[in-house]
């Protein structure tokens, strides 16, 4: 599985360390057209740095509603068209990008989708989650639009985990079985990215070939990096949730006071053990409390790890299917 480490653009061009990190590929992001004239500067800039590109519907439907103006079809026009414009201009800095989508709307989207293919372009399908989808009949008739794509295309991408809840019961339970069942029988094989799913639990649930999320950046930003569960002897257990713990200087006097590890942890046999996985994974504790790259660093170093151990847990599961396919 793949993580894009998004909003690098928009958060990140103030870390040289960080963009290098992402042209030798260190690490890799996904963007929003929202933000396409910092995206340019980034081009510009960095000359092989490359992202997966989200078309920033949502942002600019929400920025919209904000001040007051309803979103006409020539708006949306206006915007597609930009889109696509984008797109072709800066296609070779591009793994991958996605149709201009609408939450809750599968008709629009499959029409958006439509227009890109007529334009020459093959954007990667997108289905989401909504509210209304709890809603029998509207679930049934939406995941018509699920089965027609997975027919279709080979790299789709499911979305609207953030507005659900990473860790709610209508995603984990209701939507994400129902979506993946229909992915698991379409009878093809169907890469699926899962939009601002860097939830251990998602992740660890669903065989997604690709995600993204700006937790890393967000988080170290608010002090915070990610811990995983540790044994007795200190190695880390990447079956289990992590923790997600304050380290900086700062945390210790604002409202994060409470999640500071020295808080949680008071113990110093515990702290020390704490140290060690920090030091063993190449980071540093000291840099950790007044640098918010540093912690971004550990983050990328937790998925890292994570993936690794998710990919191989999911090749285990592939290997134990086939072999009682070859029983029976």
């Amino acid at each position: 599985m793949h993580v894009y480490h998004a909003g690098v653009a928009n958060y990140g061009m103030s870390y040289p360390e960080l963009m290098q990190m992402l042209e030798r590929k260190e690490v890799y992001t996904l963007e929003s057209f929202w933000y396409q004239d910092r995206l340019v500067k980034a081009f510009k800039t960095y000359p092989t740095f490359k992202i997966f590109l989200d078309s920033g519907a949502y942002s600019w439907d929400h920025q919209m509603t904000m001040q007051g103006k309803v979103v006409t079809e020539a708006d949306e026009e206006k915007y597609l068209d930009n889109y696509i414009k984008f797109i072709k201009e800066w296609n070779h800095r591009l793994y991958a990008y996605a149709n201009l989508d609408f939450v809750g709307n599968p008709e629009k989207t499959m029409r958006m989708q439509e227009r890109m293919e007529a334009a020459g372009l093959k954007p990667v399908a997108v289905f989401h989650y909504h509210k209304k989808q709890e809603d029998a009949m509207i679930q049934e008739a939406h995941f018509e639009y699920l089965k027609q794509i997975v027919q279709k295309y080979d790299y789709i991408a499911l979305g609207g985990g953030v507005s659900a809840g990473l860790f709610s019961y209508n995603y984990m339970t209701k939507f994400g079985v129902a979506a993946w069942n229909i992915i698991k029988n379409c009878g093809r094989e169907v890469k699926v990215h899962g939009f601002g799913l860097t939830s251990v639990p998602v992740m660890s649930r669903f065989n997604w070939y690709s995600v993204d999320s700006t937790n890393w950046i967000k988080s170290a930003a608010f002090g915070i990096v990610y811990l995983p569960i540790l044994d007795p002897s200190g190695n880390p257990q990447y079956g289990e949730i992590p923790k997600r713990i304050c380290v900086s200087e700062i945390g210790l006097k604002k409202d994060t006071v409470a999640t500071h590890y020295r808080n949680q942890f008071p113990d110093k046999e515990t702290q020390d053990m704490i140290h060690n996985y920090f030091e063993s994974i190449g980071i540093d504790m000291k840099k950790m409390e007044t640098e918010s790259l540093e912690r971004a660093r550990a983050n990328f170093r937790f998925f890292d790890d994570f993936l690794r151990y998710r990919d191989e847990h999911f090749k285990e599961e592939e290997k134990n299917r086939r072999s009682c396919k070859r029983l029976f």
